[in-house]
C-alpha cells in the first residue's frame, strides 16, 4: 500500500486520499478473500480517484482478493473494472465486463435520459443539443477532437473531414491557431474561446 510513512502522523494531518489508503491497508490487514467498498473515492479530487482506483485493480490482479465496490464515477470505472453490475429502471439487472456493456447497448439503455446519451465511441457521456448549426472540421488531431467538444458544448455540430469540403463554414486547426472558412472568407483566431465567439457572432 505504500502507506508505512504516514504512521508517525496524527490523522487531522492526512489528507482525503491518504486515509483512503490507510482505509483500505486496514481491511487488507486482515487478509479478506472479498474486500466491500462503498464509494472508496467519494470527496476526492480527480488524481487520488484515479490514485485509489489503480490501487485496488492492481491489488485485484496480483493477489488471490476480489474487490467489489459502488461507485458514481462511471468513467473510471469503465477503466478500471473488470466487471460491472448496473441497476436499471424497474430493478432490471445487468452484468459482464464493461466493454461488453457498452457494445451490447446495456450502458446506453441504462443511463441514458432526455437530452443525454452514452457515446460509444468516445466512451463518455454526451448532453449536448443535436439541433445546433454544422460546422467541418479539418482533421482527426487532438487539436481537431477537442475543437469539436468545445464547439458540441456551445450547440453547434462538428463533424470531421479529412480535407477542405466545398464552401461551407469549416474549422482548420493548425500550430498557431484556427483558420475559420466562412463563404469564402477566412478568419485566424488564437484561442477556442475566440473561435467561439467568432461562431456565435456568425449564427446569431
Amino acid at each position: 500500500m505504500e502507506a508505512e510513512h504516514l504512521a508517525p502522523r496524527y490523522l487531522h494531518e492526512l489528507s482525503d486520499g491518504e486515509r483512503q489508503k490507510l482505509m483500505i491497508a486496514r481491511a487488507l490487514a486482515q487478509e479478506p478473500a472479498l474486500v466491500i467498498l462503498d464509494e472508496p473515492t467519494a470527496y476526492l479530487d480527480l488524481p487520488r480517484r484515479v490514485e485509489v482506483l489503480r490501487l485496488l485493480a492492481n491489488l485485484a490482479h496480483t493477489s488471490s482478493r476480489t474487490f467489489l465496490l459502488s461507485t458514481h464515477d462511471l468513467d473510471l470505472a469503465l477503466k478500471v473494472a473488470d466487471r460491472m453490475w448496473l441497476m436499471g429502471e424497474n430493478g432490471a439487472f445487468y452484468t459482464g465486463a464493461p466493454e461488453d456493456l457498452v457494445l451490447s447497448g446495456v450502458f446506453d439503455a441504462v443511463f441514458s435520459t432526455t437530452g443525454v446519451r452514452f457515446d460509444i465511441h468516445t466512451g463518455a457521456f454526451d448532453f449536448s443539443s443535436n439541433d445546433g448549426a454544422e460546422v467541418a472540421i479539418i482533421g482527426d488531431s487532438a487539436i481537431a477532437l477537442w475543437t469539436g467538444r468545445a464547439l458540441k458544448r456551445r450547440g453547434f455540430r462538428p463533424v470531421y473531414l479529412k480535407q477542405a469540403p466545398a464552401p461551407i463554414t469549416y474549422i482548420e486547426p493548425f500550430s498557431d491557431g484556427w483558420r475559420l472558412h466562412v463563404d469564402g472568407e477566412t478568419r485566424t483566431f488564437q484561442s477556442i474561446h475566440e473561435l467561439l465567439q467568432g461562431l456565435e457572432a456568425i449564427y446569431a
